[in-house]
């Protein structure tokens, strides 16, 4: 998810949802959030510009070697967010995989199994060379993608991913000032600029509000839980990091040359 200044503009990246529908393909993305930071990746089947998806990877760029984050969209039953499931994998021509991940069940309503694999993994070869695609969490019903249309694509996809490798410096964590100080927060000025980019590595969603000359918040983004957004903002302007019942989790004020912050889950 990109918010795009201080307008209040948010465009989600990524679709969610579990039933087939027509009009279904895959879509390749590639675009730079930060001047000097890896390009995000991602490789999405779905209905494109809907909540409609079956199936997502997003590529990351880690010191060790790049990793894709595999979403596989579906009914997860009573199973709760967190726990422990089987991802069976198969495709014509390949040798079947059972790839363990974890259960997500998104306040947004979404669910379905999340994991994270090297570029190396067996699974980007099955889903690069196999004929179709098919997968099912255990105790659900199988789902299958044709990934004969996407063949570009996905190729597209492995190739630049696996060639990815960071260039920047981790994100600077020296910015959070806690909830205690939520009371007292108030924008300064604005005369300086300073564009931040808030990742949410956690496994739940986060919201942001920017606290205004008056110390009142107004919110600006929902940031769903592996996504990310890039603020337009200002040194001395603070911000409020809260969980989706509007409970604090944090305050931050950005600092000077500070792109990046990490949300804490």
């Amino acid at each position: 998810m990109r918010v795009l200044g201080m307008s209040l503009c948010v465009v989600v990246v990524g679709w969610a949802g579990h039933a087939a529908a027509q009009g279904m393909e895959w879509v390749y993305t590639s675009w730079t959030p930060v001047p000097g930071e890896p390009p995000s990746i991602s490789l999405d089947y779905g209905v494109a510009h809907t909540d409609i998806v079956q199936f997502s990877l997003n590529c990351n760029a880690g010191s060790a070697g790049s990793t894709a984050h595999v979403d596989f969209f579906s009914n997860t039953g009573a199973m709760p967010h967190g726990s422990p499931v089987t991802v069976s994998v198969a495709s014509t021509g390949q040798a079947p995989l059972q790839i363990p991940a974890q259960v997500f069940a998104w306040e947004t309503g979404h669910t379905g199994a999340r994991v994270e694999l090297p570029m190396s993994h067996p699974f980007f070869s099955v889903l690069q060379n196999g004929s179709g695609l098919s997968f099912q969490l255990a105790g659900q019903q199988g789902i299958a993608l044709p990934t004969g249309p996407g063949r570009g694509d996905i190729s597209r996809f492995v190739s630049e991913c696996s060639a990815l490798s960071p260039n920047t410096p981790p994100a600077n964590p020296a910015a959070p000032l806690g909830c205690d100080t939520y009371g007292n927060a108030r924008s300064m000025s604005g005369d300086v600029p300073q564009q931040v980019t808030f990742s949410n590595p956690g496994n739940v969603a986060r919201v942001l509000f920017w606290i205004d000359y008056e110390g009142q918040p107004t919110q600006i983004a929902i940031v769903e839980p592996g996504l990310w957004v890039t603020i337009d903002s200002y040194l001395t302007h603070p911000w409020l990091i809260t969980d989706m019942d509007g409970v604090c989790q944090d305050v931050m004020v950005p600092q000077a040359g500070q792109d990046r912050y990490d949300i804490p889950n």
